[in-house]
């Protein structure tokens, strides 16, 4: 069930991860930590599909800062006993855009670099809402 629009800054805490479902689609996913001091409570799962995932697995990596766009889901996660349940949120997410690379910047470095550096490698990725096309993937062949 979809509940709003969003668009959310944070770190990648670890390294997106790359499956296909049966229909061979990509799916990319990884959590990203929104706050600045890092919580479980602070951290929402990105999820990519299509040729935007292939996309988010080649581009970003572990520690990269991002912004992220997409649908806000939340979603329920059994343990795994199977008994108890958790809602937990997630993204679906249109777009993506990278911010700054764990090992290239610092924090007095990011000003600097979008008055001076016009040649950046930094890329909005966006895809029309066409390409999401929800019938493609059921519940059941989302394979995390």
């Amino acid at each position: 069930m979809s509940l709003a629009k969003a668009t959310i800054s944070g770190t990648i805490i670890k390294a997106p991860e790359k499956r296909f479902t049966s229909n061979n689609i990509a799916i990319a996913s990884f959590p990203l930590d929104f706050a600045e001091v890092q919580d479980e409570q602070n951290i929402i799962y990105v999820r990519a599909i299509g040729n935007l995932a292939q996309k988010v697995f080649d581009q970003l990596k572990k520690n990269d800062k991002v912004v992220v766009e997409g649908r806000l889901l939340m979603i329920s996660i059994k343990s795994e006993d199977g008994q108890t349940e958790r809602k937990v949120a997630e993204i679906d997410i249109s777009s993506f855009e990278k911010i700054q690379s764990s090992n290239t910047l610092t924090a007095t470095d990011s000003s600097n670099i979008h008055q001076n550096d016009s040649s950046s490698n930094d890329e909005v990725i966006k895809f029309s809402e066409e390409e999401f096309n929800d019938e493609l993937l059921g519940e059941d062949e989302i394979p995390f």
